[in-house]
């Protein structure tokens, strides 16, 4: 069984990459728009490069962005081979709840493959006792963009019970507000389960 510090320290390991990535992303596609923006002295328009990227007639300006994209997907699947390489039992969620990444050992403890497990399809093997609760709490952690932590029971289609912790954390990105004030956006959560009991 992996040590509660041990798995602490995983998650704030892979929450900082995520946020790093994020953050050099971020900053690359802020700093370019903004002197776009500038050499078009149009102070009402802002260009988002993931929504906008097929509307975008530049060909070198589309093609880096386009090169920027699969280098975001690159380190992401980076990422994730690190944690199952180190068999932590984590996930990724987007910013509406939904599981966009199970690692190998979670979809051990969980009992489902890791496939089963996207979306809310976690939720099918957690005990009756437990289901609403859980997933009420973690979508309440969503919607308030907060951390979330809460033990309950996983059951394997063969009967095995697992009990669990789940320690996840928000991944928070700052937005500026036409009123120059600042919004904190939620771009998706991170989460690492614990072996409590069984397995």
């Amino acid at each position: 069984m992996i040590e509660p510090e041990a798995v602490s320290n995983w998650s704030q390991t892979a929450t900082t990459a995520i946020t790093v990535i994020g953050g050099i992303i971020t900053a690359i596609v802020t700093h370019y728009f903004t002197k776009r923006k500038t050499q078009a002295a149009d102070k009402d328009k802002t260009v988002d490069a993931a929504r906008h990227i097929d509307n975008i007639t530049d060909s070198p300006t589309r093609e880096a962005l386009l090169a920027l994209e699969d280098e975001i997907h690159v380190r992401r699947q980076v990422v994730h081979a690190y944690l199952n390489a180190q068999g932590i039992a984590c996930w990724e969620s987007d910013k509406h709840g939904s599981c966009i990444f199970a690692s190998e050992r979670l979809a051990e403890i969980v009992g489902l493959d890791r496939a089963d497990i996207l979306g809310d399809g976690w939720v099918t093997n957690l005990a009756e006792a437990d289901r609403d609760r859980v997933y009420k709490a973690w979508q309440n952690a969503v919607s308030q963009k907060r951390g979330f932590t809460m033990t309950y029971m996983f059951i394997h289609a063969d009967g095995a019970q697992v009990r669990v912790s789940a320690n996840a954390h928000p991944i928070l990105r700052d937005t500026m507000n036409h009123d120059g004030t600042l919004s904190r956006e939620l771009r998706g959560m991170i989460g690492v389960l614990t072996v409590t009991e069984g397995l």
